[in-house]
């Protein structure tokens, strides 16, 4: 009985030594595997990003209501007043020329932009509160377009191009004013006139003179500061129609697709403005 239990003791000692080589040789080939690998990605110029993702639930912050310091009413602001609001259409054309081979255009996205908003009031004698308003500004298109572009082996390989530009425009309209701004007429110089009355008590044999000086005069200049009127975009709407011309004339044995150079485009820009100064806004109970 003492014989096999040291033999099954010997046996037990020898299979935990054959599982601890077998984990080493284990550990060592997936060693050299993942080294292998970062060392095939380094050689190919691909970096390896571990992403690391921490968060944290933040507690509810107190507050107190807090009252600030106001004016009792009646009580006089300066704030923006509303002149006018209108819609204005703008019709504007463009070609673009590109030189890639145009196949179908994808989409076009739009945006307005104004460069200039001046009003000029009083413009008609008979009605005084209309203005003629002159705006200038562009439109920033994006255009995505596709070519029919060919491999070696001849096979169709269009790519996805785009290309952005900016359209100017320029307009003018008349509006009317629902609160007629507030100007003051600049500028107003007065000239004053010294009368010289030098009667020439100390040398008697001259004349005595009484009339204008003609070496001295006084002026009065006068120059308001007046609030600027300026604008405010509400909104844009596009109505567009792109066509495709310039053909190349040119024709792949596997494709019959027309390809372009040219996109003409015509556009219906609705602009929605608003018009606004600074006025002095009595405030009552």
């Amino acid at each position: 009985m003492t014989k096999m239990h040291c033999s099954r003791q010997y046996y037990n000692q020898l299979k935990a030594k054959q599982y601890e080589e077998y984990l080493k040789r284990k550990n060592q080939y997936y060693s050299y595997k993942y080294n292998t690998h970062i060392n095939q990605n380094n050689r190919g110029n691909i970096k390896i990003c571990k992403t690391t993702v921490s968060s944290e639930t933040l507690p509810i912050c107190e507050n107190i209501p807090h009252a600030s310091d106001t004016a009792t009413l009646p009580i006089t602001v300066n704030i923006p007043v509303v002149l006018t609001e209108c819609n204005i259409t703008i019709t504007v054309q463009s070609v673009l020329k590109l030189d890639d081979n145009i196949l179908e255009i994808k989409h076009i996205r739009k945006n307005a932009y104004l460069n200039q908003c001046k009003l000029i009031p009083n413009s008609e004698n008979d009605n005084p509160n209309t203005g003629i308003l002159f705006l200038s500004g562009f439109i920033r298109k994006n255009i995505e377009y596709s070519t029919n572009e060919y491999n070696f082996m001849g096979v169709f390989n269009g790519k996805l191009k785009h290309v952005t530009v900016d359209v100017p425009f320029k307009c003018t309209t008349r509006v009317i004013f629902k609160t007629p701004p507030k100007f003051k007429i600049n500028t107003y110089h007065d000239k004053s006139e010294i009368l010289q009355t030098n009667l020439g008590v100390c040398k008697p044999y001259k004349e005595d003179m009484n009339g204008r000086n003609l070496q001295e005069q006084n002026f009065r200049s006068i120059q308001f500061f007046n609030e600027k009127v300026f604008c405010k975009l509400i909104s844009a709407e596009f109505l567009e129609s792109a066509v495709l011309e310039n053909t190349t004339n040119k024709k792949s044995k596997h494709h019959n697709e027309q390809t372009f150079h040219d996109i003409n485009e015509k556009v219906v820009l609705f602009l929605t403005l608003k018009l606004l100064q600074k006025q002095n806004v009595i405030i009552s109970n």
